[in-house]
């Protein structure tokens, strides 16, 4: 059993559970926001899952997808959907959000799940993205993280600047604060690491920020 494969299964463990404490908070507060981290927390999930088979049997397309789009569109994208919800104020703002990163996903998902390969061959390391997608799936991922990378920056003045006037949106801050680590992890897995390992604890840390982030947003809520 290698060390990379121990990490994966252990991440994936956790990460589910995560995600089912996140259902069971959603229920209990069923907010568009909460929707938005279990959406986060199940596609880190699933690319955890997908790692450790890969790093057990070796990486193939099916693992490689997964892995790909588990952490590096669903969980970011709905990460940032998250914070859009948190920290938007209007009806309006929330809906053009809603639209972008909906109209975001269904484009890359659709081009990340079906566009040929590179014939780079796979192995029991670490599939880079920039090794297996063509040109076109690359540059969904680099407009992935252009998405997220302004809603952290949009997120997170909002939500200061607020919570400077208006003591109750500091528990939103916190909130964005903890998806924006979350959701900057994830575009972490894009860049060449030291060892296999750090992809599944990076991945496992942006589940954790991800959890922390729902359970501070469930905990409290500004008037829209």
């Amino acid at each position: 059993m290698s060390i990379s494969f121990a990490a994966a299964l252990a991440g994936t463990v956790l990460a589910a559970v995560g995600t089912g404490l996140a259902i069971r908070l959603c229920a209990r507060k069923p907010r568009t926001d909460m929707v938005a981290w279990v959406i986060a927390l199940a596609g880190l999930t699933v690319a955890l899952a997908a790692q450790a088979e890969g790093y057990r049997r070796g990486f193939v397309p099916t693992t490689f997808r997964a892995t790909q789009l588990g952490a590096a569109l669903i969980a970011p994208l709905a990460l940032a959907w998250g914070m859009a919800e948190v920290a938007a104020k209007g009806l309006v703002a929330r809906f053009a959000a809603r639209l972008l990163l909906a109209g975001l996903f269904v484009v890359a998902g659709v081009i990340l799940a079906t566009d040929v390969l590179s014939s780079q061959p796979f192995s029991q390391k670490w599939p880079a993205a920039r090794d297996h997608f063509e040109f076109l799936p690359r540059g969904l991922l680099d407009l992935v993280a252009v998405a997220v990378a302004a809603t952290v920056l949009l997120a997170l003045a909002t939500t200061a600047l607020r919570s400077r006037r208006d003591p109750a949106w500091r528990a939103a801050l916190i909130a964005v604060a903890l998806a924006s680590v979350a959701a900057l992890a994830t575009q972490g897995l894009q860049i060449a690491l030291p060892a296999n390992t750090a992809y599944p604890a990076l991945t496992l840390f942006a589940a954790v920020a991800a959890w922390l982030a729902a359970g501070r947003a469930a905990r409290g809520s500004v008037s829209r």
